[in-house]
């Protein structure tokens, strides 16, 4: 169903249903001045398949963007309260006890740098390298925490250097894993089905009793 989060931004909703309806997934899209919506491959393939499976899901348009009100940002710095925002709507959704965040590129860059009130995150196409630095910088450092996660790479990422993602991702706290799909690219334009298995077996483990 279409929401409103924040009386400012578009958004949409999928209600979750059996015993993984307990965590919300936000789902982010690339970046806004590239032509990024909620509308894009890899969040419409990840918000089919992780309501397929029964997570509450949310996915939505950053400022400037569709239905969304505000002016987007290269940095993507004005964009973390937009994720903020959405973050708290999750949490005070019915059922809801764990908030995840499941973001593609950009999307992945600012929502990392927001997670104190996440429970863990999944970066698909992270943008880690030297060109996309000069605008995302800012965020490497706020991806730091101890929370699991989870970040997916294609091989041929044209924005991202995996040595330097995996040297990167080594020096973060708590359980976090690469993996490094080859051959694939940034875009996964008729791939993004790859991506959802490593996606949903992250969010098992990080659902697990264990952790709960």
């Amino acid at each position: 169903m279409d929401i409103g989060i924040d009386g400012r931004l578009q958004g949409r909703m999928y209600a979750g249903s059996g015993g993984n309806a307990k965590a919300c997934v936000i789902v982010t899209h690339p970046h806004s001045k590239l032509g990024g919506d909620m509308r894009n491959n890899v969040v419409v393939e990840m918000c089919k398949g992780l309501a397929e499976a029964g997570y509450c899901v949310i996915c939505f348009n950053f400022r400037g963007v569709g239905a969304s009100k505000g002016s987007s940002t290269w940095s993507g710095k004005a964009e973390r309260q937009d994720f903020e925002a959405v973050v708290a709507y999750a949490r005070q959704c019915e059922g809801v006890d764990k908030v995840f965040l499941v973001g593609y590129s950009f999307g992945s860059a600012v929502g990392c740098g927001v997670n104190e009130n996440l429970d863990g995150y999944v970066a698909i196409s992270y943008p880690y390298g030297r060109v996309a630095g000069c605008a995302l910088g800012s965020h490497y450092k706020l991806a730091d925490c101890s929370l699991p996660k989870l970040f997916i790479v294609g091989g041929n990422d044209q924005f991202a250097s995996v040595p330097r993602l995996e040297t990167f991702a080594k020096g973060l706290q708590g359980d976090t894993h690469v993996q490094v799909l080859e051959d694939q690219d940034h875009f996964w334009n008729g791939t993004e089905h790859m991506l959802l298995p490593f996606v949903l077996e992250f969010l098992h483990n990080a659902m697990s009793p264990s952790r709960i």
